[in-house]
C-alpha cells in the first residue's frame, strides 16, 4: 500500500520487460507480485536531478536499488535507474508516469 500510495489514480508504471501499469490498481498488483514472491526488501533511493518544469510538474532522475530475500531465502539485488513525472495534485505531490530500467554494465 505504501508503494502505491505516491502514485496519482491514473498513473502509469513502466517496468523493464513487462507490461505498463496503467492506473492505480495495476500498480498494485505489480507491486503485490513483487512482494508475495520475496519475503523482505531493503530499498536505497538516490536522486540525480530534479528539474521544475512549472508549479504543478517536477522531473526526478534517480536511481535505486533494492536488496530482496525470496520465499525460499535466498538473496538478489536489483538496481535500477530511473525517470519520474511528479505532479502537485492540490498540495500533495503523486507520481504521474514512472519509467525505470537496468542500467548497462561497463
Amino acid at each position: 500500500e505504501k508503494c502505491v500510495s505516491i502514485f496519482s489514480e491514473d498513473a502509469i508504471n513502466i517496468p523493464p520487460q513487462s507490461q505498463v501499469n496503467a492506473g492505480r490498481e495495476e500498480i498494485k498488483d505489480f507491486y503485490n507480485m513483487l512482494f508475495e514472491n520475496n519475503l523482505s526488501s531493503e530499498y536505497t533511493h538516490s536522486i540525480d536531478s530534479i528539474y521544475f518544469s512549472s508549479p504543478i510538474h517536477v522531473v526526478e532522475r534517480s536511481r535505486f536499488s533494492v536488496n530482496w530475500t525470496r520465499n525460499d531465502s535466498t538473496h538478489w539485488t536489483y538496481e535500477a535507474r530511473a525517470l519520474a513525472l511528479w505532479e502537485n495534485q492540490m498540495g500533495d505531490w503523486k507520481i504521474t508516469n514512472f519509467i525505470f530500467n537496468t542500467p548497462a554494465t561497463e
